[in-house]
């Protein structure tokens, strides 16, 4: 499956093991080094990220809180602005209305 998300990014937290985690805002640092470190869906990618705050995560019984971890790309929204056109957008303004017409 293709990342919705890349290093770089911010992201939310849109699912979470952890509902605590849910609409933390995260900064994507890489790929994970350990693709395996944490549950995850076929194909997902894990990502390293980085929070302001704590995230809570639960291994062998214990629960850590820690601002920097891994989470899979399945379970985040990236927040970006709107990404630039790779081509110039032409705009055809008619002397006969005030519409302005995007080709």
């Amino acid at each position: 499956m293709k990342p919705k998300c890349k290093p770089g990014d911010i992201a939310v937290v849109i699912w979470a093991h952890n509902p605590q985690n849910i609409g933390a805002i995260l900064h994507i640092k890489c790929k994970h080094p350990d693709q395996n470190s944490i549950s995850k869906l076929k194909g997902d990618t894990v990502w390293s990220v980085e929070s302001p705050y704590p995230m809570t995560y639960e291994s062998g019984g214990r629960v850590y809180q820690v601002q920097n971890g891994p989470a899979p790309d399945s379970q985040l929204q990236p927040i970006r602005g709107q990404e630039q056109a790779s081509k110039k957008t032409k705009r055809r303004i008619t002397k006969s209305s005030t519409s302005v017409e995007v080709v």
